[in-house]
C-alpha cells in the first residue's frame, strides 16, 4: 500500500462489524467490581497451592498503590516491572493501575541492556524485586524513582499533603494508557504499543468466543512481556474466574498439562500455534478434561487441528487473530470439523464487538470478496500509538476517508463470500517465531552496531511445514576469525527469540545481477554451513544404551538429523518448543526427568542425560493390571472360536546358504525373546476378562523338518503341519522351522498375530540378524536400547471413556449396512485367492489428485468406490488398520494395531474428494477415540446378512507403509521367499505396499470359503477401471 487510503473509494464497501455491548470501565475497576460481587472467590492460585481471593488481591493492590502514590507515581507515568510470576507480581500491576499510571512488564530473563533501553525510552519508574534478574543493575529514568513491591504499609495511614486530597485516589479514564507491550521493530529499536484500558475491557468483557467467568481456571504461562498474558490474566480477573500462575522455572509440556487438568482442574488455556502443534504431536490426550482452548499467533495447521478435534470433539477450540496494536484479538473463529475443506485453511474468523476489519487493495480501496489486500483494523481495541515514536505512529495508524482510524497490520488476507476473513501472508519480512513477533531488520541494525560488523543480513530458518523456526545471521566482518564474539554479544543484549541460532561470516555478500544482496544465495550458504552431526570425523562410536540412547533416538526424530552423544544441540538449532518435547518424551516414555534449563545449559546429550533423575511413570500409583482391553482380545477370541485359524498366522521363509548355524540361531532367538515381552507372554481367561501373563518357559522352539518336494513352477507354500495351532495360554507365540536344502537351509518363522504386526517385521529381522552375528563371533549384541514398552498395556478405559467412545462409534456407524456378498463354497479347502495389481506411480498421482488426500485415505477411497460398484451398497464400512504405536514402541515386537471401521457414504453420488474428506475426518476421530475392541464394536455395527461373515466389516484395506524388513546374516547369502499368506484375513481384503518409485504393489484377496470366488476378478476389474477415470470423475449415483 503506497500511501494511507483516502478518497471516496475507501468507503465503497462497509467494513465487517460485529454488534456487541461493553462498558467503559478500567481494568482495575472491573476487578474491583468482581471483588464486591464475590470477595472470597479465588482470584489467583499458584502451583504450590497458594490462593489469593478477590478481596485480598484488591486490598493488597490498594495498599501498594498508596505507597506508590507517595513516591510520586500517578497518571501519565509508566512503571517498568521486573518480577517473577507470583501473586505479588499481579498485586504490583494492579497497584500501578490504581495510581493512574501504566505498567510495562518485562521478562525476568531479558538482558539488562534491553530493559534499560525500555526504561529510558518510556521515561519510566522501575519496580523490581531484590535480585532483579540477569545483567548489570538497572536504574530508573531521570526524575523517576526506583520502587519496591515489598515495603510494609505504614503503621497508620498518612494524611495526604495539603492540596493533594483530591489526587489521592485519581479517577482513571477508560482511554488512559493501561500497559505498553514492546515488540521487535524494523527500524532497529523495539517499539512500544500503548494499550488503553478500554481496549482490554472490550476484548474480554461481554464476549461470546470464550467463557472467562466464575468457575473457570485459566493457566497464566505466557511471558509477562507479551500481549498474550492479558488472555490468561486480565480476561479472567475481569470476569470472576481464577488465574493459575505457572511457576517461573516450569515450562508448558504435555505431562504438566495432564497434571494440571487432572489434578488442579485446569479447564481453559491459551497455546501458541507452535506449542499447540507440539502438544498434539506428542500427547493430544493430555488435554482430556479441558473445556476450551484458545490458539493463534501463527497460521494454524489443519492437520493438527483435525487431530485435536478428533480427540476432543466437545472442546471449544478458538483461533484468535490480531496484532498487539489491536489488543490481542481483532477476530476470532470457533473451529469446526470442515473448516479446512470449506475454506482451504483455518479462518481468522469475524471481528469482535466494537471492532472493524477492512481488507484494502494497494489503491486503498476495499477489496471484493476473494480479492487479496492488506488487513486493517479499527475500533475500540486499537492502541493509542507507539510510545515516544510519533513518526512511526503516523505511518502505521492511518485515517480512512470515512474518518475512521485504523491500524495497518502488514498482514494480507481476503474475505470469503460468507463473510469470513482468511489469511494470505505478510507484506514485509516480519515473521513469528514461537508466537513472538520478529523483525529481522532489528537484529540487522543491532549487529551492524557492533564494531567488527560492516554489514548484516538476517534470514529465516523454516521448519518442513513452512513455520519460521529460527534466525540465521550473515555478517561481513573480515577482521573476525570466527563468530564467537558475535554470538556472545547477541546472548548478552538480545532476548532469546531475537538471537540468531546460526551466525555466518562472509568477506562480502553475494549480489544479484542488479547489484542487490542475493538472499537465495545466502540461504543456500546457510544450508550448506549447518552442522551435520554424524558426518564429522570423530572417534569410533561407542555403543550407548539406556536413557542416552533413548535421548539420541528422540532427538533424531525431533531435529531430523543424526545426533551424536557429544553434539552441541544449541548449534543444531534446538529451540524452546523442541526442548519441551524432548524433556516431555524423556519423562513420559523413558522415565528420565531432565530439567528444562539443562538442555540449553549443558548442550550435549551426554551431559544432559548425566543430569537426569528417575521419573515416575504416568499413572503410577494405580493398581497394576494384566487385563487386556486392546485389539489382542479380538485375536484371542478368534483363536478360541476357530483354533488354528491360518488367517491369524504370519509365515516368513528364507533360503540360507551355506547352512544356518543352529546354536547361533538358538542364541539369537533367546536374545529376541529376552528383549521383547510379546514373545514371552501368554493369554488366558480369568473371570470375565482376558489377561496377559509371563510364560514360564518362553523359549521359541527350533524344529528340524523336511522340506516337501514341489515342482519348479509351483509357488512355495508352508505345509499344513507347519501351521499347527498355538496354545496361547502355554506356548510361545512363535516357532522356527529349519529344513535342509541343497547347499544350505530353508528357515521358516511362523508367528501368531497376537505377538506380531507389520511394524514388527523390520525390528525382528534386523535384530535377529544382529543377534545371530553376535552369537557366532562371540561378541556382545549391538541391537540397540531395549524397547521401553511393557507387556502390560495402559489401563482399561474408564466407564465414562468407554461410554463416550461407544456413543461416538454409534453415531459414526449409524445408517451403514453390511456388504451383501455371495456365499463361498464353505469347505475347508484353500483359504486364499489373490490377484496382483501393480499400480504405476502416474496412476497413484491421478488417484491422489482425484481424492485430494494422503496415500492411505486415497487408497481407502479407491477401494470403497470399487466395493460400491461391486455391491451397489451406498453406505457401508471398510476396515482399516492404525499402527497404534508411539515413539517408544517403534523398536518393539508386538501387536499394537487397532482395526477400525471407516463408514463410507456414496448417497447422492458425491465426488471422490468429498468421500475422501469424510473418510479422513472419520479416520482421525477413530484414531483419537479410546480403544474399543471389535467385539465391543460388533454390538454397535449392523448385523451381516448371513452367518459366518465378520460382524463389523466384511472388507478391509491394509496399507503396508511400515519400514521394510531384511534378514542379513554375516557369512551367508539370504534369499527371501515370496510366501503367500496361509489364508485371507477377511472375506475381501486389499493389501497395498508403497514402492520406492511412488507406485503401489496392490493385491486384492478373497477367502473363497466365505465368498464366491467369482467376485474377486469383478472387484479387481472395478479397481482397474477406477485407475483410468479422469480426476474430475464423480462416484456413480
Amino acid at each position: 500500500m503506497p500511501s494511507p487510503p483516502t478518497g471516496p473509494a475507501a468507503t465503497a464497501r462497509a467494513p465487517h462489524r460485529t454488534p456487541g455491548t461493553g462498558d467503559g470501565s478500567t481494568v482495575h475497576g472491573r476487578i474491583k467490581d468482581q471483588a464486591a460481587l464475590r470477595p472470597d472467590a479465588p482470584a489467583l492460585r499458584t502451583m504450590a497451592g497458594e490462593r489469593l481471593s478477590y478481596a485480598e488481591l484488591c486490598r493488597r493492590a490498594a495498599e501498594l498503590a498508596g505507597l506508590l502514590r507517595e513516591d510520586g507515581v500517578g497518571p501519565g507515568h509508566y512503571v517498568v516491572v521486573r518480577m517473577r510470576r507470583t501473586p505479588g507480581f499481579v498485586v504490583a500491576l494492579l497497584g500501578i493501575l490504581e495510581t493512574g499510571a501504566a505498567y510495562i512488564a518485562v521478562d525476568w530473563n531479558w538482558p539488562a541492556a534491553r530493559v534499560q533501553q525500555i526504561i529510558d525510552t518510556s521515561r519510566a519508574h522501575l519496580l523490581a524485586e531484590d535480585g532483579e534478574g540477569p545483567g548489570s543493575p538497572l536504574v530508573p529514568a531521570t526524575d523517576r524513582r526506583r520502587l519496591s513491591p515489598h515495603r510494609p504499609p505504614p503503621a497508620a495511614p498518612k494524611a495526604p499533603p495539603p492540596g493533594r486530597a483530591a489526587e489521592a485516589t485519581p479517577q482513571v479514564d477508560r482511554d488512559a494508557p493501561c500497559t505498553v507491550f514492546f515488540t521487535s521493530g524494523s527500524t532497529g529499536e523495539p517499539k512500544g504499543s500503548v494499550t488503553a484500558h478500554r481496549a482490554i475491557v472490550h476484548r474480554f468483557v461481554d464476549v461470546s468466543y470464550a467463557d472467562f467467568g466464575p468457575g473457570r481456571l485459566v493457566l497464566q504461562a505466557a511471558p509477562v512481556c507479551w500481549d498474550a498474558m492479558t488472555i490468561e490474566l486480565w480476561s479472567v480477573l475481569m470476569n470472576g474466574g481464577t488465574s493459575l500462575l505457572l511457576d517461573q522455572e516450569r515450562v508448558v509440556s504435555p505431562d504438566l498439562l495432564r497434571d494440571l487438568v487432572q489434578g488442579a482442574g485446569l479447564d481453559t488455556l491459551w497455546l501458541t500455534a507452535s506449542l499447540f502443534n507440539a502438544v498434539v504431536d506428542d500427547d493430544p490426550l493430555c488435554l482430556s478434561g479441558v473445556r476450551q482452548v484458545l490458539t493463534g499467533g501463527e497460521k494454524l495447521s489443519p492437520e493438527h487441528i483435525a487431530r485435536f478435534r478428533a480427540a476432543h470433539p466437545a472442546v471449544r477450540l478458538v483461533n484468535g487473530y490480531g496484532p498487539v496494536e489491536t489488543a490481542v484479538f481483532a477476530t476470532t473463529w470457533t473451529v469446526g470439523d470442515d473448516d479446512a475443506e470449506r475454506y482451504g485453511q483455518i479462518p481468522l474468523g469475524t471481528p469482535l464487538p466494537h471492532t472493524s476489519v477492512h481488507v484494502l487493495t494497494s489503491r486503498g480501496t476495499p477489496a471484493a470478496p476473494g480479492e487479496r489486500g492488506e488487513i486493517c483494523v479499527g475500533g475500540r481495541g486499537l492502541a493509542l500509538g507507539y510510545l515516544a515514536r510519533p513518526e512511526l505512529t503516523e505511518q502505521c495508524f492511518v485515517t480512512l476517508a470515512s474518518g475512521e482510524r485504523v491500524y495497518r497490520t502488514g498482514d494480507t488476507g481476503w474475505w470469503h463470500p460468507d463473510g469470513v476473513l482468511l489469511y494470505g501472508g505478510r507484506r514485509d519480512r516480519q515473521v513469528k517465531i514461537r508466537g513472538q513477533r520478529v523483525e529481522p531488520e532489528e537484529v540487522e541494525r543491532y549487529l551492524e552496531g557492533l564494531a567488527p560488523v560492516r554489514r548484516a543480513r538476517v534470514g529465516v530458518v523454516r521448519a518442513p511445514d513452512g513455520r519460521a523456526r529460527d534466525l540465521v545471521a550473515h555478517c561481513v566482518a573480515p577482521d573476525l576469525p570466527d563468530a564467537a564474539e558475535l554470538i556472545a554479544a547477541c546472548a548478552r543484549d538480545l532476548p532469546p527469540y531475537l538471537r540468531p541460532g546460526q551466525v555466518l561470516l562472509h568477506d562480502a555478500f553475494p549480489l544479484t545481477a542488479s547489484g542487490k544482496v542475493d538472499a537465495r544465495a545466502l540461504e543456500q550458504l546457510a544450508l550448506a554451513a549447518r552442522p551435520r552431526p554424524g558426518t564429522a570425523a570423530r572417534p569410533r562410536p561407542v555403543p550407548v544404551d539406556g536413557p542416552l540412547a533413548a535421548a539420541l533416538a528422540e532427538l533424531r526424530e525431533l531435529l531430523s538429523v543424526e545426533v551424536g552423544p557429544d553434539d552441541d544441540l544449541v548449534a543444531l538449532g534446538i529451540d524452546s518448543i523442541t526442548t519441551m518435547r524432548l524433556v516431555s518424551r524423556l519423562t513420559v516414555r523413558h522415565l528420565a526427568r531432565v530439567p528444562f534449563g539443562a538442555v540449553q545449559e549443558l548442550r550435549t546429550p551426554r551431559a544432559i542425560i548425566a543430569r537426569a533423575e528417575p521419573a515416575t511413570a504416568p499413572g503410577a500409583g494405580r493398581p497394576p493390571t494384566t487385563q487386556v482391553t486392546d485389539s489382542r482380545v479380538d485375536l484371542w477370541l478368534r483363536e478360541q472360536f476357530s483354533p488354528g485359524d491360518p488367517a491369524q498366522l504370519i509365515v516368513r521363509s528364507f533360503g540360507i546358504r551355506p547352512a544356518v548355524d543352529r546354536q547361533a540361531l538358538r542364541t539369537a532367538l533367546d536374545t529376541l525373546t529376552g528383549r521383547h515381552p510379546a514373545l514371552r507372554t501368554g493369554y488366558r481367561m480369568r473371570g470375565a476378562a482376558v489377561h496377559a501373563e509371563p510364560l514360564p518357559d518362553p523359549a521359541v522352539p527350533v524344529r528340524d523338518v523336511a522340506c516337501p518336494p514341489r515342482g519348479a513352477d509351483v509357488p512355495w507354500e508352508a505345509p499344513r503341519e507347519w501351521l499347527a495351532p498355538f496354545d496361547l495360554a502355554h506356548d510361545a507365540p512363535a516357532r522356527c522351522l529349519v529344513a535342509p536344502v541343497p547347499g544350505g537351509s530353508l528357515l521358516t518363522l511362523v508367528i501368531h498375530h497376537i505377538a506380531y504386526d507389520g511394524w514388527s517385521e523390520h525390528v525382528l529381522l534386523t535384530e535377529l540378524g544382529a543377534a545371530y552375528d553376535a552369537a557366532r563371533t562371540g561378541r556382545g549384541g549391538s541391537t540397540g536400547p531395549r524397547p521401553a514398552r511393557d507387556p502390560v498395556r495402559p489401563a482399561p478405559p474408564t466407564a465414562q471413556e468407554r461410554e463416550r467412545s461407544r456413543a461416538r462409534w454409534r453415531r459414526s456407524l449409524d445408517g451403514s449396512r453390511p456388504l451383501d456378498l455371495p456365499p463361498g463354497r464353505g469347505d475347508a479347502g484353500r483359504r486364499l485367492e489373490e490377484i496382483r495389481l501393480p499400480v504405476p506411480a502416474p496412476d497413484v498421482r491421478r488417484l491422489r489428485e482425484s481424492a485430494a488426500a494422503d496415500p492411505h485415505i486415497t487408497a481407502l477411497t479407491w477401494y470403497g468406490v470399487a466395493l460400491h460398484r461391486l455391491t451397489g451398497e451406498e453406505r457401508f464400512s471398510v476396515g482399516s488398520y492404525f499402527a497404534g504405536r508411539d515413539g517408544a514402541d517403534e523398536k518393539a515386537i508386538g501387536y499394537f494395531v487397532r482395526p477400525m471401521p471407516v463408514a463410507l457414504d456414496f448417497r447422492g453420488g458425491p465426488p471422490r474428494a468429498a468421500v475422501a474428506a469424510a473418510a479422513r475426518r472419520r479416520w482421525a476421530e477413530a484414531v483419537a477415540a479410546p480403544v474399543l475392541s471389535l467385539d465391543d464394536l460388533a454390538d454397535l455395527a449392523p448385523r451381516p446378512s448371513r452367518f459366518g461373515l465378520p460382524p463389523v466389516f466384511q472388507a478391509a484395506l491394509a496399507f503396508q507403509n511400515a519400514p521394510a524388513g531384511e534378514l542379513r546374516l554375516s557369512g551367508h547369502r539370504v534369499e527371501r521367499l515370496d510366501v503367500p499368506q496361509p489364508a485371507a484375513p477377511l472375506p475381501l481384503a486389499l493389501q497395498i505396499w508403497p514402492q520406492p518409485d511412488g507406485g503401489w504393489d496392490a493385491r486384492v484377496q478373497a477367502d473363497p470359503t466365505l465368498v464366491d470366488r467369482a467376485i474377486l476378478p469383478r472387484l479387481a476389474a472395478h479397481l482397474v477401471d477406477e485407475l483410468h477415470q479422469p480426476p474430475a470423475h464423480d462416484a456413480p449415483r
